[in-house]
This record gives structure tokens, sequence and C-alpha cells, in this order.
């Protein structure tokens, strides 16, 4: 869940489940996944920001992944 404030001031709180697409057309239209779209003041950058924090606290930080190709070489 991440904290947004629409076009008109107010806070809301969305599920970020929900977002199916982010644009800027200049204010930022977040299209969610059921068809519907919300106009927010924050920018395109800042919701994503709010989506990368709140997976972090969900799932924690990201681990160092190693992969070994076919040569045996990591990457």
């Amino acid at each position: 869940m991440i904290e947004l404030t629409d076009i008109s001031g107010k806070f809301f709180i969305l599920n970020c489940g929900l977002i199916e697409t982010i644009e800027s057309i200049p204010e930022t239209k977040i299209n969610l996944t059921n068809g519907k779209y919300l106009l927010v003041s924050d920018t395109a950058d800042q919701v994503v920001e709010k989506i990368v924090e709140y997976n972090r606290k969900i799932y924690g930080p990201v681990k160092e992944v190693r992969v070994i190709n076919d040569d045996g070489l990591s990457f």
C-alpha cells in the first residue's frame, strides 16, 4: 500500500498491486488492472519510488544473484 495525493490535494492509500501502467500527461495517470484510472499530483518517478520502498518493506532487500552460464562464467 502506498500513499498518494490526488490532483485536488487529498491523500489516499492505494494497493500498488492494482497498478498496471503509469503515464505522465502532464499529471500522473495511474491505470489500474480493473480498467479504472487515477490522476495524481505525485510524479511517475515518485510513484515508482514509493512502490520500490513498499516492496523492500515487504520482501526485504535484494540479495546478490550469481548466474553461471554453460562456459562456467558467472555474471
